[in-house]
């Protein structure tokens, strides 16, 4: 009779592992907040003991960080390739537009805004994790983009993180403050104008 390894799990299942608990913290955050979920309740759920989630994740505030940090890979695969690229400014930062709103509109994305937005204040490092996710999901790829626009003499006197910024925000105040407001999504021909003012803004910029 072969005897069972009980030893510790090889490499590959330990990482499916933290993996499967990802998901499932992220849709019970998703679903429930941050505030009304546990990590009693997330080892539970995910069908493992409180030790083995604690050796992942020492609380619940990093495995929300890993579970952030999952969108934002995600996220930065799909991201239009801006930098270096020959095609037209405005129609670059168009397509950058249309992009981050689609990014920023998910069913996971729309959860995540409203519960930083409903939690952030009761909880200070939610702040601190949004700020870092947000950098990285989408002002890193423009600021890189609007350096090399700027090392070709475009938008004199502003720094590239400063335009990164200017430009995600004033592109996502519509979409923010109606989720906040009213909990939808503006129609597509808000969307397109909202985005077609912001774009020749940032197109007159360039002069």
């Amino acid at each position: 009779m072969v005897k069972k390894n009980r030893g510790r799990p090889t490499q590959d299942a330990a990482n499916r592992l933290t993996e499967n608990l990802i998901t499932v913290a992220g849709k019970m955050f998703e679903e429930e907040g941050f505030s009304a979920v546990s990590m009693n309740r997330i080892a539970a759920t995910a069908g493992m003991g409180k030790d083995t989630l604690y050796s992942r994740f020492p609380n619940k505030e990093a495995l929300f960080f890993a579970v952030i940090d999952r969108q934002a890979e995600h996220h930065r695969s799909t991201c239009p390739a801006l930098e270096g690229s020959d095609i037209p400014i405005a129609q670059a930062l168009a397509e950058y537009s249309h992009w981050l709103i689609q990014a920023s509109s998910s069913p996971g994305a729309r959860s995540r805004n409203l519960l930083f937005y409903s939690e952030g204040q009761r909880f200070p490092k939610l702040g601190e994790i949004f700020s870092e996710s947000y950098s990285r999901m989408f002002l890193s790829p423009l600021e890189k983009y609007f350096a090399f626009q700027k090392g070709k003499g475009a938008y004199p006197g502003i720094t590239a993180d400063r335009l990164a910024r200017l430009f995600c925000d004033l592109v996502l105040s519509t979409l923010n403050n109606r989720l906040i407001i009213c909990r939808d999504m503006p129609d597509e021909h808000e969307i397109q104008s909202h985005i077609d003012a912001v774009v020749q803004i940032f197109t007159k910029g360039t002069l």
